[in-house]
């Protein structure tokens, strides 16, 4: 199957992303399609439904090709790799679970569950169910559905190891680099992250400041173009949902701005609802947030000035008229941010420069009024010499040009909604403002 990229609309406002709907890839058009799952190895993209099977693209997922998984039994719903092998976990009648890895793309595949914890129905026959499967650098980690069920193991070791550290901390996630393996979540003995260098045998536990006493953890990422580490989760005490990111390996925690902007509807007060997956690259975040609304696209936010403002990011995606998609994987190949969704196609967004930008040195300068419907005047900036550029929540530059004295701009004739003012001198960006048009 064979699918073109549509021309691209370059967000002017700090060139931090490039706007454009999302593309389907072209694996269903099914609004219930089960067991999907999304992963990367050796360069190309790995995805599973239950109609196709197993598949893979090497050009971005213009064309897929069919991989065996003779010998792999139930539905495959993870995707992981160590860099010399593909591992899926898979899921059999009664949740129980298993875990296979080829090292010649399906020409053979081998099972991997020495060491596994038994179901706890049928401990004599069956192992328990795979929530978490990650790979890394020729190593896994694994959580199980039974209670403290945390393992690790080389991908050439005979038997999983139960980690006891692990389960006395009982992470919420997984992450990695390099030979390192990280964590996050509270327990005895982590205030929320930690890490380890020798495959569980110790942990390094950093202060965690920032981070609520009393927390759930539910995602963890780590944005390779900085090294800044991100973590979502609740505080127990408020059942506050939170966003939080960490530049010195975990020692302290600040929030970035969710509260204002992810708002589901009037009655649900702030971040009410759960961040289900994650994505950071530089000053381009995606969070998917839980919806049980019928008939509705996924919450999927965007903010393109890392963190300070989010929109909705639903342009192209579907609309399930029996319930609603969720995200529940991003990975990024080849310039390409790859999502995939509860019971239907895997969708794609090409990505642009996306370095985090010192926002504080740029100019503080104001709109008035705002929310404005027709025109605004920009407060504290010398128009001599500026250009402006409009730019909406999809990255498209839908107004310009050389800022007049009056430090008028125009706004009449926009759609309602959230837009970026920039202002460059020189071509530089000197300073970004949000604006909502009503």
């Amino acid at each position: 199957m064979k699918k073109f990229i549509t021309p691209l609309l370059f967000l002017a406002a700090l060139g931090v992303a490039k706007g454009q709907a999302w593309e389907p890839v072209g694996l269903t058009t099914a609004y219930n399609e089960p067991w999907t799952a999304l992963g990367l190895h050796q360069g190309a993209l790995y995805a599973h439904n239950s109609t196709l099977g197993l598949v893979k693209s090497t050009d971005n997922g213009d064309n897929w090709t069919t991989i065996p998984t003779t010998g792999v039994v139930g539905n495959i719903h993870l995707i992981t790799s160590t860099g010399s092998r593909l591992y899926v976990a898979s899921t059999m009648s009664g949740g129980t679970g298993d875990i296979y890895w080829t090292d010649n793309d399906g020409g053979a595949w081998h099972s991997d569950t020495v060491g596994m914890p038994p179901h706890v129905l049928w401990p004599q026959t069956n192992k328990a169910g795979v929530n978490q499967l990650h790979g890394f650098n020729g190593k896994l980690a694994l959580d199980a559905d039974n209670a403290d069920a945390y393992y690790v193991k080389n991908e050439t070791d005979a038997s999983w190891t139960h980690v006891p550290w692990l389960a006395a901390n009982d992470p919420g996630a997984f992450s990695s680099h390099g030979d390192t393996l990280f964590t996050a979540g509270g327990g005895t003995e982590s205030h929320g992250f930690a890490y380890t260098t020798d495959l569980g045998n110790t942990w390094t536990t950093p202060d965690c400041n920032g981070i609520p006493q009393w927390h759930a953890i539910g995602l963890l990422d780590r944005d390779p173009t900085n090294g800044r580490w991100y973590l979502s989760g609740t505080d127990v005490t408020t059942q506050e949902r939170f966003v939080k990111y960490s530049t010195d390996q975990g020692t302290s925690w600040t929030s970035i701005n969710t509260a204002p902007y992810l708002v589901q509807e009037p009655g649900i007060w702030g971040f009410s609802h759960a961040v289900g997956a994650m994505f950071t690259r530089g000053n381009t975040i995606w969070l998917s947030c839980q919806n049980q609304h019928m008939g509705t696209r996924p919450d999927l936010f965007l903010s393109m000035d890392g963190g300070q403002t989010f929109a909705k990011d639903t342009v192209g995606l579907p609309e399930d008229p029996y319930a609603t998609f969720a995200v529940y994987n991003f990975v990024e190949l080849n310039g390409y941010v790859f999502a995939q969704f509860s019971g239907t196609d895997v969708y794609r967004k090409q990505l642009g420069t996306t370095s985090i930008q010192d926002l504080s040195s740029l100019a503080q300068f104001s709109v008035a009024p705002n929310p404005a419907s027709d025109q605004v005047r920009l407060l504290n900036i010398d128009p001599a010499g500026t250009e402006y550029r409009v730019v909406n929540a999809l990255g498209a530059t839908v107004g310009q040009g050389r800022l007049p004295m009056d430090r008028t701009i125009h706004l009449g004739g926009l759609e309602p909604g959230v837009y970026h003012i920039s202002l460059l001198k020189g071509g530089k960006p000197v300073g970004v403002q949000r604006v909502v048009k009503s």
